[in-house]
């Protein structure tokens, strides 16, 4: 009885957002919940408990599947169960209806993913050293402003808290200093 759209998902942001991951989330939640107007369920995780790729936990177990409500497989089938995860905030106005729902024949697998890069920080000394931290410099731009469209921290800030690679070779001798 209400939409549901998928949490944004799959982009590439700042290895800082590790640390403050729970506040990361509530930020880019409550900019898709204001996008959308307040009136849709988010998918989370859509996924068969047979089995998953990848998986970020074990699948659950029979017992967990019926403490979450899963009575009606038996022992054969309870591998087949798909489970969903909705995240939802009620307001009076925005779902004035308790969620209805039904059995449905989408088994399309879902879960919301952020990809945080890790770049190699040891010193380098091969020709490519300048073209790779080039390319980490602006992938780290680009997680940057992945962050700041996601969650509408400001972008300043953002910058200030990335580990940025460094350009320049620490070893004077190196011959392939910038």
């Amino acid at each position: 009885n209400y939409r549901t759209v998928k949490i944004p998902s799959d982009q590439e942001i700042p290895e800082f957002v590790k640390e403050v991951f729970p506040g990361f989330y509530k930020s880019l939640f409550t900019k898709a919940y204001e996008r959308e107007q307040k009136k849709v369920a988010f998918l989370e995780y859509a996924w068969n408990m047979g089995g998953c790729d990848p998986c970020s936990a074990d699948p659950l177990t029979r017992e967990e599947l019926k403490q979450a409500g899963v009575f009606w497989l038996d022992s054969n089938a309870f591998n087949s169960a798909f489970i969903t995860r909705l995240h939802i905030r009620y307001a009076r106005n925005t779902f004035p209806e308790d969620l209805n729902f039904q059995a449905t024949s989408n088994q399309e697998n879902f879960q919301g993913r952020y990809i945080i890069n890790h770049p190699y920080r040891e010193q380098m000394q091969c020709s490519q050293a300048k073209q790779y931290k080039q390319s980490v410099r602006q992938r780290q731009e680009q997680e940057a402003q992945n962050l700041a469209t996601l969650t509408n921290w400001k972008i300043e800030d953002i910058r200030r808290r990335i580990n940025w690679i460094e350009l320049t070779s620490d070893s004077w001798w190196n011959p392939f200093r910038n």
